[in-house]
């Protein structure tokens, strides 16, 4: 049987623009107690966003977190909607773009059920595959966070080739090196102060075949064509 080219985006930093540092002001504003420096480091301490990661807590009780950390009687789904700010619309249009070319899109993410509770009736062309048969892999729902191997096997094996885009190099090179995907690290909307990467540990290695960096959505597209996904 024929297999089908599928192309996997990241959301945050890839689909959708990133502010945690607007997050940390916000929860340290209702405090009244922190910085926001003060806060972000209080909040990646604490494993709670890590924790609704990898789906040990639901969003209830990620809620109910939060609220314990800021200690104060605060619209939390309000503070926390300050760490998203806008979609990347072009890189949104690419998406569709590539399942007009016949090719399968997926969604591949560490999200938790909070994130996803606002965002995707917020922004539902984010989430938007076109075919209920592509896979919508998140890291809560599967209990497992990238770069873990639980995310990368829950992809199914009958697409081939399979091209990933994400703005975090070892999240791709897991996908290169382990599983012979193609990979696209995109840098033009990092948020260095995302709680996950700032909490992890990143060291310089050496280019990897079969991974192309594009600082534009436009490099994205390059990127796409040579890998013969797109014309």
């Amino acid at each position: 049987m024929e297999t089908r080219p599928l192309v996997l985006f990241d959301i945050g930093g890839v689909l959708l623009k990133l502010q945690y540092g607007g997050f940390y002001e916000a929860a340290a504003k209702a405090s009244g107690r922190f910085s926001p420096e003060g806060f972000k480091k209080l909040y990646i301490a604490s494993h709670l966003e890590e924790d609704a990661l990898r789906g040990d807590i639901d969003a209830e009780e990620f809620y109910s977190g939060l609220q314990s950390l800021i200690e104060s009687v605060s619209d939390i789904k309000g503070i926390l909607k300050n760490a998203w700010d806008s979609p990347i619309e072009d890189m949104v249009r690419l998406k569709e773009e590539v399942y007009r070319s016949g090719a399968a899109v997926g969604l591949f993410s560490n999200m938790h059920a909070a994130a996803f509770d606002i965002l995707s009736p917020k922004h539902p062309e984010i989430f938007n595959v076109f075919d209920l048969s592509f896979p919508v892999i998140f890291s809560h729902e599967v209990k497992s966070v990238k770069p873990d191997r639980g995310m990368y096997n829950a992809v199914a094996s009958q697409f081939s080739p399979v091209v990933y885009v994400d703005d975090n190099e070892a999240y791709v090179k897991r996908g290169v090196v382990d599983y012979g995907w193609k990979g696209v690290v995109f840098t033009g909307e990092v948020d260095s102060s995302e709680s996950l990467r700032a909490a992890q540990v990143h060291s310089s290695s050496p280019p990897t075949p079969r991974i192309l960096y594009a600082d534009t959505v436009s490099r994205v597209r390059a990127a796409f064509v040579e890998y013969g996904i797109l014309k």
